[in-house]
């Protein structure tokens, strides 16, 4: 089983037609990609107590994601709101404030030790935003220091609602060596570390104890940073797209079903590379 980490939110995308309330957050994309790919997952989310709340509950059930462990939170849901004019340009306002996915305390973190999770994925705004962040920090330092299963954190930075660069950098040098597997797009390095080469910080993570890195490039495909420390670039797959909401967040679940399923293997220890 695969544990994620993180919120379950609303996005509200509103036209001149009216509005539409669409389940999302990235770690809750993560679980609901890996239950369509038929990987046993449990989502760790703070369930609003509102109708929102309970639409984003229903939808994951919905697509088989174990709720088992998810809290049900007093606090409202957060809302993503993307307003699009008739140029169909958006703009968007944020519902952050005192919302139930940032308000994790370490009492409401299982013990994973005794269950049959064999990977944790947390990341995005639930390793950014207090207080919960602190909480989802301890899980991971906790678990990578057991060293019973694979950490993967996707940074999915929000430069929009978390604006202090320096504090991210700190958040994510503090935060990258509690890690197995790292997935991070080049727009989220660009921002973080504008003057600084992608394969540089790759091989910086390498060193801080990282064994496996992802960087996604939209169009140009990705960069992989093996496990043997060799670096790797992978072109784009042209496709026809269907949806673009949320695409680059679902991508560290298409990597799980590819990847050995032991902190061992994946370490680089016995059976240690991707497929």
């Amino acid at each position: 089983m695969i544990v994620v980490a993180g919120e379950a939110l609303i996005d509200l995308v509103v036209t001149a037609d009216g509005e539409r309330a669409v389940p999302g957050g990235s770690p809750a994309n993560v679980a609901v990609t890996l239950a369509r790919l038929d990987q046993p997952v449990r989502l760790l989310a703070r369930l609003g107590a509102d109708e929102y709340g309970r639409q984003v509950a229903e939808h994951l059930a919905g697509n088989g994601v174990d709720l088992g462990w998810a809290v049900k939170a007093d606090q409202p849901t957060s809302v993503a709101v993307a307003t699009v004019n008739a140029a169909g340009q958006a703009s968007y306002e944020f519902r952050l404030a005192g919302a139930a996915d940032w308000q994790w305390t370490p009492q409401e973190l299982p013990e994973l030790a005794d269950s049959a999770a064999i990977a944790l994925h947390t990341g995005s705004l639930a390793l950014a935003l207090a207080p919960g962040a602190e909480a989802l920090e301890g899980l991971l330092a906790r678990e990578r220091q057991r060293d019973g299963l694979t950490v993967s954190v996707d940074l999915n930075l929000r430069p929009s609602i978390v604006t202090d660069r320096a504090a991210e950098q700190e958040r994510v040098r503090r935060q990258v060596p509690l890690a197995h597997l790292v997935k991070a797009s080049d727009e989220d390095l660009a921002w973080l570390y504008p003057d600084r080469p992608v394969a540089e910080v790759m091989t910086e993570w390498r060193a801080a104890g990282v064994s496996c890195a992802v960087v996604t490039r939209g169009g140009d495909g990705a960069w992989l940073l093996a496990p043997d420390g060799s670096l790797y670039e992978e072109p784009a797959v042209r496709t026809v797209v269907v949806d673009t909401s949320a695409p680059a967040t679902r991508s560290p679940a298409a990597c799980w079903p590819r990847w050995p399923t032991s902190a061992r293997s994946v370490t680089g220890r016995p059976n240690g590379s991707p497929r």
